[in-house]
């Protein structure tokens, strides 16, 4: 009997910053999908520079969507 394949773990990091980049990058070396919102669009082109999914948390669609896919969420903004 063979097993289904396992789909890639995905982090959705709410505050791209120095702190959640570093926890974006190493889900990419986990060989995961991250994604990480941001505010700011020089910050949010750093991001997909990196490799990940940047995401604009005023883009209501864009943000549910990566909360449907994501199989954990880190929270590193300021509240």
């Amino acid at each position: 009997m063979t097993q289904p394949a396992l789909a890639a773990p995905s982090l959705l990091v709410f505050g791209g910053g120095y702190l959640g980049l570093e926890a974006a990058r190493e889900a990419l070396r986990r060989q995961g999908r991250a994604f990480a919102t941001s505010r700011d669009p020089a910050r949010r082109a750093e991001l997909t520079a990196a490799g990940v999914i940047a995401v604009d948390p005023a883009d209501a669609e864009a943000l549910k969507a990566a909360v449907a896919v994501a199989s954990a969420i880190l929270v590193t903004a300021a509240p």
